[in-house]
């Protein structure tokens, strides 16, 4: 099938310059696509990356993706087809989820393309490593047929056929699979209409179901969050019953009893490690080996393979895991969950570790967290992958990896021997029920304060929300899901289940048996924060400026640092910047700029901006500041004297 319709007179004018691609932007998209490339994992030469697509061609849109297909042989990475195909796909659907790259409005797409693939003679094809075009388009018509249908519509197959029920993160996957499926329409539909390239590979996905599957998966996703959240009127534990009437504000007056028999013991208490091995020797069993020569138990640990990625999920999922260490290539799965989900745990462990691109780029400057412990040596991979040796080399010289002279294999005993006493470490809550659960109920109280103090904006507020129920406010089920959201990971620290936060559930009860609200006042960090929001509201309604003692209140609190490279030097966090002129140039994400006049602008990537003060406070559009952020915003919608 063949369809032929009218296009534009032009390339894209914000990539190419009458048929030459930018060169900037030629060097920008090599070296994503050298990234994806590595992270990847496969052995294989590339032939070649191009760019194709709407992008590549005259039927182009403002909603147009920018798709960069890496070219290699399948056959070279392995016979069974079939298997090579699904791991590229799932490989692309992480890259995805982890790094969603956008050039001026436009999703930057990357694809691992067979080379033994053919596309239709018509179609533009530019050759980014050689900086030429292989197929030029024809800038009066524009020919699609059933393959290249194909390579838009495969991709999002597999990322629907994935999905899982059991995933906590589907809601939000399926949701911005949607988004991306919105997008690629309405590209199409503005461009050429009907029988463009993009709405044709949304009426594929409807036909082959893929666009029903999203909304039935969602469907049951929302009824099951809504069910979750029905209030719990009694809750039954070690056959006694919790009227949840008593859990109010005339309980909080009381001190918690020695007889504690009504409150539930917390499910799930034992912590777990997960020790994750590498290629070639490095089996599950093998690091099993290594481990006990270490003279270290067995109990509550599980061992696993490199590429078992679910096993590690349905083992972070099902058990309280606190403790994750990887060796070679699996430094791969102990990366991710370092950039993703770091505060989940109290020791992360990279052993000798496999390091993309990616992942250099983001941790070179800034250093890694606390709890990663980290033992390696850079010339073990010289040899066979000199760029990986690199990177390693640079992270230990600035002391973020801890450097040792030690073989390859020889690591992961003498990593195990060193932080022997902190992997054997009993972290079961249930030893404490020796001297009582009250004990156990304030440990784990403490313990989640002081979790919560290292929190992010978001997870505070649900706290708050939290407080105010066990004061005696009635929340809605918009409430309570918000507060399962943000307080999931905090309440696995402290050896509990998502359950636990429920109206009755066990965290309720803890907090309003343990705690008198009237004593025990939310902590200072979370009055802090806001009083500094409103002083910054202030400031940007022009009602009260903020002097050097209230920038200063505000930098310190808000985790600021001063310097004229910015978000350059510390990306996502917030930066104040002496001067008034701002490049947002390199910068992949929304900053919203405050300078110190009370002038406010939220700054996008690849755009320069000038203010009227002296300096300018940058607050970085991350998920730790978005709620700042909106109630900023709000505030200036709302009334004030400076219009975005």
């Amino acid at each position: 099938m063949i369809n032929e319709y009218e296009t534009h007179g032009e390339l894209n004018p914000k990539l190419w310059i009458d048929d030459k691609l930018r060169n900037d932007l030629r060097k920008g998209f090599l070296k994503i696509a050298h990234h994806f490339y590595e992270f990847l994992e496969i052995d294989v030469p590339i032939q070649d990356i191009i760019l194709i697509g709407s992008n590549a061609n005259y039927n182009w849109t403002k909603y147009s993706d920018i798709d960069l297909h890496v070219i290699v042989n399948y056959l070279e990475i392995g016979d069974n087809l079939h298997l090579v195909k699904n791991y590229l796909h799932a490989k692309k659907s992480v890259w995805n989820s982890n790094y969603p790259l956008t050039f001026k409005g436009m999703n930057i797409e990357l694809y691992a393309q067979d080379s033994n693939d053919n596309l239709h003679s018509t179609v533009g094809i530019y050759s980014l490593l050689n900086g030429v075009w292989i197929q030029k388009p024809n800038s009066k018509i524009i020919s699609i047929d059933d393959d290249a249908i194909t390579q838009k519509t495969k991709s999002y197959e597999y990322e629907i056929d994935a999905l899982s029920q059991n995933d906590p993160k589907l809601e939000f996957k399926i949701k911005d699979i949607l988004l991306r499926l919105r997008n690629l329409r309405s590209s199409g539909l503005e461009a050429e209409g009907e029988y463009s390239l993009e709405n044709l590979a949304y009426k594929h996905l409807r036909n082959t179901g893929h666009i029903e599957r999203l909304k039935q998966l969602l469907q049951t996703s929302t009824m099951g969050q809504l069910a979750m959240d029905l209030p719990i009127n009694e809750l039954k534990v070690h056959n006694t019953k919790i009227n949840t009437n008593l859990i109010n504000e005339n309980m909080l007056d009381n001190e918690p009893s020695n007889n504690v028999d009504t409150i539930e013991e917390p499910n799930n208490l034992t912590s777990s490690t997960v020790v994750i091995g590498g290629v070639s020797y490095a089996t599950a069993i093998w690091m099993k080996s290594q481990w006990e020569l270490a003279g270290l138990s067995t109990k509550n640990v599980d061992f696993i393979n490199h590429d078992d990625d679910s096993k590690f999920k349905k083992l972070k999922d099902t058990k309280n895991v606190t403790k994750i260490m990887g060796f070679s290539a699996g430094g791969r799965l102990i990366w991710d969950e370092i950039m993703l989900n770091s505060s989940r745990y109290k020791f992360i462990g990279l052993i000798d570790p496999s390091t993309s691109a990616v992942v250099f780029e983001k941790y070179k400057t800034g250093g890694l967290p606390t709890q990663v412990k980290s033992l390696s040596n850079s010339s073990n991979w010289k040899t066979d992958y000199p760029a990986t040796a690199a990177r390693l080399k640079v992270l230990e010289d600035k002391t973020y990896l801890t450097k040792t002279n030690l073989k390859h294999k020889e690591i992961p005993l003498a990593f195990f021997k060193k932080y022997g006493s902190s992997l054997n470490e009993n972290n079961n809550l249930q030893e404490s029920a020796k001297i009582g659960l009250v004990d156990t109920s304030k440990a784990q109280i403490k313990k989640f304060m002081l979790a919560m103090k290292n929190e992010g904006v978001e997870t505070k507020q649900a706290f708050k929300l939290l407080m105010q129920h066990v004061s005696g406010k009635k929340l809605d089920d918009a409430d309570w899901k918000f507060i399962k959201m943000q307080m999931k990971d905090v309440v696995k620290m402290i050896g509990l289940t998502t359950v636990a936060i429920a109206p009755g559930g066990t965290l309720v009860a803890l907090l309003a048996r343990a705690l008198k609200v009237d004593k025990y006042m939310l902590p200072s960090s979370f009055k802090t924060e806001k009083e500094v929001t409103e002083s910054l509201i202030m400031h940007v309604t022009k009602k009260r400026t903020l002097d050097d003692d209230g920038w200063h209140r505000v930098m310190k609190h808000m985790r600021g640092v001063e310097d004229p490279m910015g978000q350059w030097n510390h990306p996502g966090k917030c930066t104040m910047i002496p001067s008034n002129n701002i490049t947002m140039q390199q910068v992949k994400y929304p900053v919203l700029g405050i300078d110190d006049t009370g002038n406010m602008q939220m700054m996008h990537p690849d755009k320069s901006y000038n203010y009227p003060g002296t300096k300018v406070f940058e607050i970085p559009h991350t998920p730790e500041w978005q709620t700042v952020i909106m109630q900023l915003r709000n505030a200036i919608q709302n009334g004030s004297t400076y219009a975005q």
